[in-house]
């Protein structure tokens, strides 16, 4: 669900959902007729990544890419420097190794892109929560992380630009 605020009240947007659960977890605008807000959706029994677009009418999928063998997705925050210049940040599953990674994606006003992202070496699970862009090649991504030694969750921080 999506509302929009015209000045005086709030008003309920319809918003396509792909499968049986689809969660908008985050939204940016970066001008009043262009709008990205990204989530997760659970289709199948799987989750997979939610990304959807708003032109100042109406809301539209995007496809988003999930990392190769990946078993749940999501995109937990985004941030826009420009109209079509997005970043989204959130995690993924490994099925291979049974960790979660992180994960971020680039918006360029067509496709979204998996961008590289680190993980401490340590680390068993790690996740970005929120992400914030001044430019589309200057942002930072905040989250947390558990060490091999499965102690409480620690602080990850992560800088592109």
């Amino acid at each position: 669900m999506a509302e929009i605020w015209n000045g005086t009240a709030w008003s309920v947007m319809f918003m396509p959902s792909p499968g049986h659960n689809n969660q908008p977890l985050a939204i940016a605008c970066p001008a009043a007729d262009n709008c990205i807000t990204v989530g997760d959706d659970i289709s199948s029994l799987t989750q997979v990544a939610l990304g959807e677009a708003w032109n100042g009418t109406k809301w539209t999928i995007l496809s988003t890419p999930s990392p190769s063998a990946s078993y749940m997705t999501a995109l937990n925050g985004v941030s826009c420097s420009a109209a079509g210049a997005c970043t989204a940040v959130g995690n993924w599953f490994h099925y291979n190794t049974g960790r979660i990674r992180t994960l971020a994606e680039v918006w360029n006003g067509t496709a979204w892109s998996i961008q590289a992202s680190a993980n401490p070496t340590s680390s068993v699970d790690s996740g970005f929560g929120g992400v914030s862009c001044l430019a589309a090649s200057g942002c930072t991504a905040v989250g947390s992380y558990s060490d091999t030694n499965r102690g409480p969750d620690l602080t990850l921080a992560e800088h592109r630009g």
